[in-house]
């Protein structure tokens, strides 16, 4: 009986002590650099995903690879389109949502043909899953999987 009730204990401790150290590694295993390939051919950015000081999460761009345009020409506000795309923030302002352990309620920017979606995305070890769609319930869109980028490593795109 007194094995049976430290057992049981022990699950517990384990649970409350652990549980907050697994939904943070979580949560967190979405930062970093992704190779996000373009829909031209031989042509890629990579994206830094980061945490904002407001909590939400956001993406850059930091690098282009073989790029099409080097400037938000695309852009519908006249303004922006002479802006370099490197530094612009292509993602912007997800919500961590722990019951789905995926972000969510964020927009995506595309400077293909410079339009806004709303967006989500959903984490699985070492790519994402983003998804960008007309309507905020996701219906009307597409999903790209972008992996993580590892300059060390000859990445295809």
């Amino acid at each position: 009986m007194t094995i049976y009730i430290i057992q049981k204990f022990m699950k517990k401790f384990i649970l409350l002590f652990f549980s907050p150290l697994i939904l943070y590694a979580n949560q967190n295993s979405i930062k970093g650099d992704y190779l996000a390939p373009s829909n031209k051919v031989n042509s890629a950015s990579i994206i830094r995903i980061y945490k904002k000081e407001n909590g939400k999460y956001a993406g850059k761009i930091i690098y282009l690879i073989n790029p099409e345009f080097k400037k938000d020409i695309n852009n519908k506000n006249k303004k922006l389109k002479n802006r370099s795309l490197v530094g612009i923030n292509i993602l912007d302002n997800f919500i961590y949502d722990k019951k789905n352990n995926l972000l969510i309620n964020g927009t995506i920017y595309n400077p293909e043909n410079g339009k806004y979606y709303y967006s989500s995305i959903k984490f699985k070890q070492n790519s994402i899953y983003i998804r960008g769609a007309l309507d905020k319930f996701l219906l009307f869109g597409e999903t790209r999987i972008w992996n993580k980028y590892n300059k060390n490593i000859q990445q295809k795109f």
